[in-house]
């Protein structure tokens, strides 16, 4: 907690870079929701779901808290030295991580991509273990507010195999 209270120092423009880290990671987050509003997602409404998946309603106020909670985590790693080569790599990876977190609800939600979409949430799942990694070497504090997102990411994974395992290959509504 020392760690995370010495990072921040609540000047202008601290709050300004805090401000401007959650909205770029919720601007990524943007996609997926697009298309679920624009199309009303009656082909995902229509896919046979296992027992476990949550009611539609709860996926927007998750993934808005996990984006904030990630802005939150990208603002302390921007707040420590990001010349070290650790740094680098956490934000390379969380860049990647916002990537494929945007092409990943692409191909699932707007192509319809069972398979594609399940390759690019496997990758995406990678890509979190190695942000993992290296946001736990630069910051603690940071690391524990990407937790969140790494077991979001991981059951959705589970559901989309699910959802794949239940619909056959090429099922189109």
């Amino acid at each position: 907690m020392k760690e995370f209270i010495l990072t921040l120092s609540f000047n202008i423009t601290n709050i300004l870079i805090l401000i401007f880290c959650i909205l770029i990671c919720n601007l990524a987050g943007m996609p997926g929701n697009i298309f679920a509003i624009l199309r009303k997602n009656d082909w995902y409404l229509h896919l046979k779901k296992p027992f476990f998946h949550p009611p539609s309603w709860i996926f927007t106020p998750i993934w808005l808290s996990l984006y904030t909670l990630m802005g939150i985590s990208i603002f302390i790693i921007l707040n420590h030295n990001i010349n070290q080569p650790k740094s680098a790599l956490a934000l390379f990876y969380f860049a990647l991580l916002l990537i494929f977190n945007t092409f990943w609800s692409m191909i699932f939600l707007e192509f319809r991509l069972f398979i594609a979409g399940i390759i690019a949430i496997i990758i995406l799942w990678l890509i979190t273990i190695m942000t993992l990694y290296y946001f736990f070497l630069v910051s603690y504090i940071a690391g524990i507010l990407l937790i969140p997102y790494f077991v979001w990411i991981s059951f959705i994974t589970i559901i989309n195999l699910s959802l794949w395992r239940l619909n056959k290959p090429g099922y189109q509504m």
